[in-house]
C-alpha cells in the first residue's frame, strides 16, 4: 500500500470563524485514504470553536500549543514546535493567517519538510512594513501561496512584490448544515423575531474590517417606517461591546439582534430574508456563497471577490463601502418587491451550485500537493550544478516539466517536445541498442579501425576497470583539456554523478573515462588520456588502443547490467573542424546510429537572468 502523506495544517486557533472554518473544512473533507492530516494550533482557542467537530481526527494528531501571550519571543513553546515538526517528519506543512504563517514556515524549513503552504486570507491593507518584509522573504523558502480568490493574489503579490506565478487560488470549501435539521420556529422564537417579520440577516466577527456600525445606521433610518423589519446579527469578536452600546444608545434593541453564537451562525441565515455584508474587506467571503446558498439575495459592498459570485440587480446589489443610505435603499426594495427577493434567491443559489460542483476546493488543493510532491521528487533525481547563490538542475534522459521551485533548469532527452518557455538546442549523437547480441555488437564495430585495436592492446597488456582513483584521472583530465583548449567542467561534479573506467599499462593510467548512468540509458561523459606530443608510435598506439577498450568495456559493463542504450556522446557532423571529424570517426566507427538529442533550458530566477545577461556584456 502506498504511503499516507502527512499533512500539518497549522493556524492561530481554532475560534468560530472564517480561517479556523477552511482549515476544518479542509481537514474534513481531504481524502483520508491518500492523506493523514494532522492540527496545529498556536494558543488555546475560546470556548466557541471548531475543535467539537473535529472528532473524526484521532487525539494525538491535534497538538494545541500555549504560546505565551501570542508573543514570537516565546522560545520554549517555539522549540517544542520544532522537536513535534522534528519528530513526526512531516511531508507537507500548510500554515494559515499571519502568526501561524510567520513562525510554523521558519520551523518547518528548519525540520526540510519537502513542501510548505501558506495561505492569504484577505487583502491585508494594514500590514506593517515587517510583516510584508517577513512575508517576502519566507515567501522565497514557500512552495505555493495559496488564495481563495484572483484578486486577493494580485493585491498581496503587488504588495509584497512577489511573482504571481507563486500564488495559486484554491476557493475556499463552502458548506451549509440541512435546512430540514433547523427548528426555524423556534429560532426565531428563541432570539425575539416574530414568524412573520422581515429579517435582514448578517454573520461575521464583530471587527472593523466587516462594517457592522453602517448596519445598525441602516437600521436605526428603517424603524420608524417599517417596523417589521428586524436585524439579526450573529458572531464574536472585539467590538462585542462597542456594537451593543451603539444599538442601545439608538434605541435597536428590539429590532436589531446581535447574537453570540457563532457556532450556530449557519444555522441563522435559513431564518433569513436578506443577507447584507457590509465589509470594508474580504477573501473569498465565504458567507457570502453560504448565504446565496440559503436561498438569500446579497446586499454587498463593492469588493472584488465579491463581484465574482454577485451580480448587481441579479442576485443581489452591490453598493459603495460605508454607504448605510444604499444599504437602506436596497433592503426597502427587497421589503416591497417580494417576487423579485425570491426570484434573484433562486438564481443565487443556483449560482453558488454551480460554482461548488465546479470548483472543489478540497479537491484542487489534493492535486496540488500531490503535483508538487511529484516534483520535488523530481528534483531529487536531476543534479544541482556547482552554484553559490543559484538552485540549478540538471536532468539527464528526461523530457522537461516546470519545476518553479528552483532557479533554472537543464533537460537532455531524446525526444523533441514542445514545452512552453523553455529553450530548446537540438543535438546529434551516436547511439547502441543494448538489445543486440553482444556478438553482434563487436561485428559492427570497424573491423581494422577499432577491433584490431581492441586486441592489440589486450596483447599490450592494457588493463581496462572500473575506478574509484579519480584523483590521478584529474590530472590527465586537466591536461588533456588543456592541451586541447577544452572548457574545464568542475570536477568535483563529475566526480560525484560519475563512473569512472580506467586504462592502466604498465601500472600506470594512460586514459579515462567519465560516464552517466541511468537506466535504460548508459552514456559517455568525459573521455581523456595522456598527451600524445613527445610520445613515439608504439606509445601513440597504446594510448588509442586504451581509449578504445575504455569504451568497449564501458559497453560490455552497460549490457550486463542491463542498460538498454548506449550513448556514445554528442557528434557534429557538419562541421568542418579536424578535431570534430576526427571525434565523429572515433564514435561512429563503433557501430552506432546517429540519433537526434535535444538540451531544454529555462530559467525561473529573474536575478540569474540578469546576471547571465550582465556576463554576456
Amino acid at each position: 500500500m502506498k504511503k499516507k502523506i502527512k499533512v500539518l495544517f497549522a493556524i492561530n486557533c481554532m475560534n468560530i470563524g472564517g480561517a479556523p472554518s477552511v482549515v476544518y473544512e479542509q481537514i474534513k473533507g481531504i481524502d483520508k485514504n491518500k492523506f493523514d492530516p494532522y492540527l496545529l494550533t498556536l494558543y488555546p482557542s475560546k470556548k466557541a470553536n471548531f475543535f467539537y467537530k473535529l472528532d473524526f481526527l484521532e487525539k494525538n494528531k491535534i497538538r494545541d500549543f500555549k504560546l505565551k501571550n501570542r508573543s514570537i519571543f516565546d522560545i520554549k513553546t517555539l522549540l517544542e514546535i520544532h522537536q513535534f515538526l522534528k519528530e513526526e517528519r512531516f511531508d507537507v506543512v500548510y500554515t494559515h493567517l499571519f502568526l501561524a504563517n510567520f513562525l510554523i514556515r521558519p520551523i518547518a524549513i528548519i525540520n526540510k519538510v519537502p513542501l510548505i503552504f501558506s495561505f492569504e486570507h484577505s487583502q491585508y491593507f494594514n500590514k506593517r512594513f515587517w510583516q510584508i518584509f517577513s512575508d517576502r522573504l519566507l515567501a522565497l523558502f514557500t512552495d505555493k501561496i495559496i488564495v481563495s480568490t484572483e484578486s486577493v493574489a494580485d493585491f498581496t503579490s503587488k504588495q509584497e512584490k512577489l511573482n504571481i506565478n507563486k500564488f495559486t487560488v484554491i476557493p475556499n470549501p463552502i458548506s451549509l448544515p440541512n435546512k430540514k435539521d433547523v427548528d426555524l420556529v423556534n429560532l426565531r422564537k428563541k432570539i425575539g423575531i416574530p414568524q412573520n417579520a422581515f429579517c435582514v440577516v448578517s454573520l461575521g466577527r464583530f471587527s472593523i474590517e466587516k462594517g457592522h456600525k453602517y448596519l445598525i445606521n441602516a437600521a436605526e433610518k428603517i424603524r420608524n417606517k417599517f417596523p417589521d423589519i428586524f436585524f439579526l446579527l450573529i458572531g464574536h469578536g472585539p467590538l462585542e461591546k462597542y456594537l451593543k452600546d451603539m444599538i442601545l444608545s439608538k434605541n435597536l434593541e428590539n429590532q436589531f439582534k446581535l447574537v453570540v453564537e457563532p457556532e450556530k451562525a449557519k444555522e441563522f441565515l435559513f431564518a433569513g430574508d436578506v443577507f447584507s455584508l457590509p465589509s470594508l474587506r474580504e477573501g473569498q467571503s465565504i458567507v457570502t456563497y453560504e448565504a446565496l446558498l440559503a436561498g438569500l439575495p446579497v446586499i454587498a459592498s463593492d469588493i472584488d471577490s465579491v463581484r465574482e459570485i454577485i451580480s448587481d440587480d441579479e442576485n443581489g446589489f452591490i453598493i459603495p463601502f460605508e454607504d448605510s443610505d444604499k444599504i437602506v435603499e436596497k433592503i426597502i426594495y427587497l421589503y416591497e418587491n417580494k417576487e423579485i427577493r425570491l426570484k434573484m434567491g433562486e438564481i443565487g443559489k443556483k449560482r453558488a451550485e454551480d460554482f461548488i460542483k465546479l470548483k472543489n476546493g478540497v479537491k484542487i488543493l489534493e492535486n496540488l500537493i500531490e503535483e508538487n510532491l511529484d516534483k520535488k521528487n523530481k528534483i531529487k533525481e536531476g543534479w544541482l550544478l556547482p552554484s553559490l547563490f543559484f538552485k540549478k538542475y540538471w536532468f539527464w534522459f528526461s523530457n522537461p516539466v516546470d519545476i518553479e521551485c528552483v532557479d533554472m533548469v537543464n533537460f537532455f532527452s531524446y525526444d523533441d517536445v514542445l514545452k512552453e518557455g523553455f529553450s530548446k538546442k537540438i543535438g546529434i549523437t551516436s547511439i547502441i541498442n543494448l538489445s543486440d547480441d553482444l556478438d553482434n555488437i563487436w561485428t559492427n564495430m570497424r573491423k581494422n579501425f577499432i577491433r584490431k585495436q581492441i586486441l592489440r592492446g589486450e596483447k599490450n597488456d592494457i588493463l581496462i576497470k572500473k575506478d574509484k582513483n579519480f584523483l590521478e584521472f584529474k590530472k590527465i583530465y586537466l591536461n588533456f583539456r588543456k592541451n586541447k583548449n577544452i572548457p574545464f567542467d568542475n570536477f568535483s561534479f563529475l566526480k560525484k554523478h560519475g563512473t569512472l573506467f580506467s586504462a592502466y599499462h604498465k601500472g600506470e593510467m594512460i586514459a579515462g573515462g567519465i560516464f552517466l548512468e541511468k537506466k535504460p540509458f548508459f552514456r559517455a561523459w568525459v573521455l581523456s588520456s595522456k598527451r600524445l606530443d613527445g610520445l613515439d608510435g608504439k606509445s601513440r598506439d597504446i594510448i588509442g588502443q586504451a581509449n578504445r577498450m575504455i569504451i568497449w568495456e564501458a559497453i560490455k559493463t552497460a549490457k550486463k547490467d542491463g542498460y538498454e542504450v548506449f550513448d556514445l556522446g554528442g557528434i557534429n557532423p557538419n562541421s568542418t573542424k579536424k578535431e570534430d571529424q576526427s571525434l565523429l570517426e572515433f564514435k561512429e566507427s563503433f557501430g552506432g546510429t546517429r540519433q537526434s538529442n535535444y538540451f531544454y533550458h529555462k530559467i525561473y530566477s529573474v536575478l540569474l537572468r540578469k546576471w547571465i545577461n550582465l556576463k554576456k556584456v
